[in-house]
């Protein structure tokens, strides 16, 4: 568990930490994550979709933290939410739209923070989420500014508005 209530299934860290990892299991999945980011074919893509299919509950709206990348909707966590809500989910993968590219967080000096996002995510079709059950989808949480800021839109879309009744926040691997 993190900070906010954000939830996460395993650890990660990265390519530059792995000559000095005392885990192997830490480097394993490290490398599973970046899989995964890479392709909604691997594998790894496959085991976390039967484990979150098994213990995601139906009739739950099912969103995801945008690409940092504007309009980029072919990314696997997005691939993810559509693939779980064909077993009785809602599809909410395109509620939340990166209105304006931001920096790689490897990118050196790059602003990652809440404000950030928030200036440069936007939602739509909001009639998917208003007034329901929300299951927020992140590959990789570092410092959960993405997640909080999404969950803020999630929660009040338009100022003043009322949104989601509620959010859970999970992802798939922790930067550690």
């Amino acid at each position: 568990k993190l900070q906010d209530d954000c939830y996460f299934i395993n650890y990660y860290t990265k390519r530059d930490n792995w000559d000095n990892c005392n885990s192997d299991n830490l480097i394993k999945s490290s490398k599973l994550a970046l899989e995964f980011k890479d392709s909604d074919k691997s594998k790894y893509f496959k085991k976390v979709f039967n484990f979150l299919d098994n213990i995601i509950l139906s009739n739950i709206v099912l969103c995801c933290v945008p690409s940092h990348k504007e309009a980029n909707l072919e990314h696997s966590i997005t691939s993810l939410v559509k693939l779980l809500s064909k077993n009785g989910r809602i599809d909410g993968s395109n509620c939340l739209i990166r209105s304006k590219t931001i920096q790689k967080i490897s990118s050196p000096n790059s602003d990652r923070s809440e404000q950030v996002h928030l200036n440069s995510i936007k939602e739509q079709n909001t009639h998917l989420f208003i007034n329901k059950n929300v299951l927020l989808l992140d590959d990789i949480v570092t410092s959960g500014n993405s997640m909080r800021a999404c969950s803020k839109i999630l929660m009040q879309p338009n100022k003043g508005t009322i949104g989601a009744k509620s959010i859970l926040k999970l992802a798939v691997w922790k930067t550690i």
